[in-house]
């Protein structure tokens, strides 16, 4: 880990140097000055959401719920029922939110399905042909808008959350004469559940936001519940920079890292820090000693990094950028197949894209995406009879997002963790063996 001894970082009721500002430029973000000094550093504080997914046996919720258990009581009680191995922590995600801003944590499979069919008028034995396609994601969408109470121990947060993944193919309306067996091409069928509210959440403390039906195979028996809890935190900023050791020209010197890991490790995490720690560098600690003892079950993804102007957007992308067919014409005669009519393009592998702002005591608010994208094979749309065997004629790729979007707050010698989302397994279905974090570093004061 860099090494920050050489700068002198002020905090609050230290002493903080006199000596006036450098002259001032157009793209650095005034932190309040008074007669020509340096403002007493305020606070800025990240908020930090941590969403828990519990699965919990079906007598047990209805114990708890017998007994009208309160939201924190309600965490205690499967607490409890892990300890004794009838529950376990399904899932987990989190990241980074600022007062008044929206923010995003996606995992999803981008599959792309009909959305219209018709009949061609020379082929009436064959499937309906898709005249037109939408992508449906299948995984996890969170999103939130949440505002900080003035006596920073409440927050009002609405919020939005998806979980859905598909299960196949169903048959549809209208159905071959001749079963086209193993390559039939029917109606895509998902499982999916989701709540939106708004409510009022207490800083520090758990809160219960719903129960949903546990991830179960077709046609078994309910037996297992999924408790969602939801707890927040402050990671607070005061630390500041004199204002000799601020940059020429307000350059910045930024990075990001995507780094994989075991979900068993990441909960253990959880249980053994306070989340503001973990957040403000406990975790990236955690990765450092992990890659310094050969990095098992430690994989950095991608580290992306910028030297750029405060108050100027950024872009990296590492990795591909592949254009496949995104629309079709119908094929022109029976046994003919769908001619390819336009073209879209994707980006895969890491993209990063930023907008900076510098204050001039050296905090940095960062408005990010952070995207790590993969492709995982086809799925078939359509297929033609051709020499008396169905063979593809449409085919779409699968593709996997995992894409923090929100702002956050840097001091100067941040490691901070962002977001902890979900990558994609090898069939390209969010992998819930593993976590991905996102960090973002910065690296405006490190001495070369």
């Amino acid at each position: 880990m860099a090494v920050f001894a050489a700068l002198t970082f002020a905090f609050v009721g230290d002493v903080i140097s006199q000596e006036k500002s450098k002259k001032k430029d157009p793209y650095t973000r005034e932190s309040g000055e008074k007669g020509g000094e340096q403002a007493a550093p305020s606070p800025d504080s990240n908020i930090v959401l941590d969403l828990q997914f519990i699965e919990v046996s079906l007598d047990d919720v209805m114990q708890g719920e017998k007994e009208n258990l309160a939201d924190g009581e309600w965490r205690d009680f499967v607490d409890e029922k892990i300890k004794a191995g009838t529950a376990r922590m399904a899932n987990s995600i989190a990241m980074i939110a600022r007062s008044g801003q929206r923010t995003k944590l996606v995992s999803n499979l981008e599959l792309f399905i009909p959305s219209d069919r018709e009949l061609l008028p020379f082929d009436t034995s064959g499937p309906d042909y898709p005249k037109a396609m939408r992508v449906r994601p299948v995984g996890m969408i969170f999103e939130v808008d949440v505002v900080l109470g003035a006596d920073r121990t409440s927050l009002d947060l609405s919020y939005s959350l998806q979980l859905s993944r598909h299960l196949g193919e169903t048959e549809g309306a209208r159905v071959p004469s001749e079963r086209l067996t193993e390559t039939d091409v029917m109606t895509p069928s998902f499982w999916e559940q989701s709540i939106i509210a708004q409510s009022l959440f207490t800083i520090g403390e758990y809160r219960l936001l719903t129960k949903f039906e546990a991830d179960r195979s077709d046609g078994a028996v309910k037996e297992k519940m999924l408790l969602v809890f939801l707890r927040s935190d402050l990671v607070d900023v005061t630390a500041v920079v004199p204002p000799e050791k601020m940059p020429e020209g307000a350059q910045l010197r930024l990075r990001s890292s995507a780094v994989e890991i075991d979900a068993n490790a990441w909960h253990g995490w959880l249980t053994s820090s306070d989340l503001p720690a973990l957040f403000g560098g406990g975790a990236w600690a955690r990765v450092e000693e992990a890659m310094a003892k050969g990095g098992d079950g430690v994989a950095v993804l991608a580290a992306p990094k910028i030297i750029g102007r405060s108050g100027n957007r950024a872009k990296v992308s590492m990795g591909d950028k592949r254009d496949y067919t995104s629309a079709f014409d119908q094929p022109l005669e029976k046994g003919g197949k769908a001619i390819p009519k336009e073209t879209s393009p994707r980006d895969l592998g890491a993209i990063w894209e930023l907008d900076p702002v510098m204050s001039n005591n050296g905090r940095i608010d960062v408005n990010q995406r952070f995207e790590v994208a993969s492709a995982h094979g086809h799925s078939v749309s359509y297929r033609a009879l051709v020499d008396e065997v169905w063979q593809p004629s449409i085919q779409f790729p699968k593709f996997y997002s995992a894409t923090y979007t929100g702002r956050s707050t840097l001091a100067p010698d941040a490691n901070l963790l962002v977001a902890v989302g979900t990558p994609a397994a090898e069939e390209g279905s969010p992998d819930l063996s593993k976590k991905l974090l996102f960090f973002l570093h910065n690296d405006t004061f490190v001495e070369k």
